[in-house]
Parts: structure tokens; sequence; C-alpha cells
């Protein structure tokens, strides 16, 4: 998998500064915190960018992909 960056840049779909998640191919995402850090939002992208193909709350989906690396470690335990 190639690397990612991190970049933080102004849109002005959104009121304060949002960071982006790029791989070489492009935008993966973006996080924004218009509504303050506590309410921060993630918005997934797809291979066309255009349009979000998903948005959420980025503490609970933070949440979930650590519970979720959590159940695979679980059930494929390392001897």
């Amino acid at each position: 998998m190639d690397a990612l960056s991190i970049q933080v840049c102004s849109d002005l779909d959104y009121e304060g500064m949002v960071v982006d998640i790029c791989s070489k191919e492009g935008r993966i995402a973006t996080i924004s915190c218009d509504m303050g850090i506590e309410n921060a939002k993630i918005v997934l992208y797809g291979k066309e960018q255009d349009e979000p193909i998903w948005e959420l709350e980025y503490f609970s989906f933070k949440k979930a992909l650590n519970d979720a690396l959590q159940k695979l470690k679980e059930a494929n335990p390392i001897e």
C-alpha cells in the first residue's frame, strides 16, 4: 500500500481549516471541526473524489476502527 500524506488546507465547504488524508491517487478523506474538535467529522471519498461517499463522526469512526482491529487480533491469535 502506498504511503498516505496529510495536508492542512482551506476548503470553501467548511468555515475553518481542514485536514485531507491523501494517497498518490488523490484525496481519501477530509477531517473537519467546524462544530468544535469534540464534534469532528470525517468525510470519506471514493475513487472519483467528486462526491463524498460517507460522512461520519470522527471519534465514533476511530473507536470502530480500534474495536475492529482488536476483534481481528482476537480472531487471529499469533503464537
